[in-house]
């Protein structure tokens, strides 16, 4: 299986709450799933603390920096089709 992190998004824009991105995140999860990814990695920065709670919530748990993104100040990774969705 493969492990993948998806290209850069937002995962709320301005003024959607955090909540609306939960089944964003499902499907891309679902779909990397799909594709046959037996994990994703994303990453976030600094001055968005509410997508690192959104990431952990939905499961993810840190690791290394494993793409040298500069912007970023957590990386997370998530096993597919375990904890929540």
């Amino acid at each position: 299986m493969r492990e993948g992190t998806p290209p850069s998004a937002a995962a709320a824009p301005p003024g959607l709450s955090f909540s609306a991105a939960d089944p964003t995140l499902g499907d891309l999860e679902a779909e990397a799933l799909a594709l046959g990814y037996c994990a994703v990695r994303l990453d976030t920065g600094p001055r968005q603390p509410p997508a690192q709670r959104l990431y952990e919530r939905s499961g993810h748990r840190p690791v290394p920096d494993d793409n040298g993104n500069r912007s970023a100040s957590y990386w997370g990774e998530k096993a597919l089709g375990q904890g929540p969705a």
